[in-house]
């Protein structure tokens, strides 16, 4: 977890109640974890919430606030970050959901499918 990197889709996706709108929605595509990593996925008003001189969240800066072996206090730090960053609460709705992969269940392979950690 010492290393972070980016994963973006080939697509865009359309706002929200736009979707009818375009011709062909999202593909599926296929990212591979290995047992440890982690995928955080969050909405823009994380990287939107702006301190009092109008800075936006750096939030790849914050990667090392996901350390924590435990995903919710890991979550947690990083959310207190942020309300700290933008002097209380947030002015737009900010969702993040961290995903970790733990490799086998009960002895049977998941594939590479992340595992939630609560």
């Amino acid at each position: 977890m010492g290393v972070h990197r980016a994963v973006l889709a080939d697509w865009q996706v359309r706002p929200l109640g736009l979707g009818a709108l375009g011709a062909q929605g999202p593909k599926p595509f296929r990212v591979d974890f290995a047992r440890g990593e982690q995928l955080l996925l969050y909405t823009d008003g994380v990287t939107e919430a702006r301190d009092d001189r109008g800075r936006f969240y750096p939030l790849a800066e914050r990667a090392h606030l996901l350390k924590d072996p435990d995903a919710h206090h890991a979550l947690q730090t990083l959310r207190e970050d942020l309300v700290q960053h933008v002097a209380g609460p947030a002015h737009d709705d900010a969702a993040m959901l961290l995903l970790r992969y733990h490799g086998h269940v009960d002895g049977h392979e998941q594939g590479n499918l992340p595992v939630l950690s609560e």
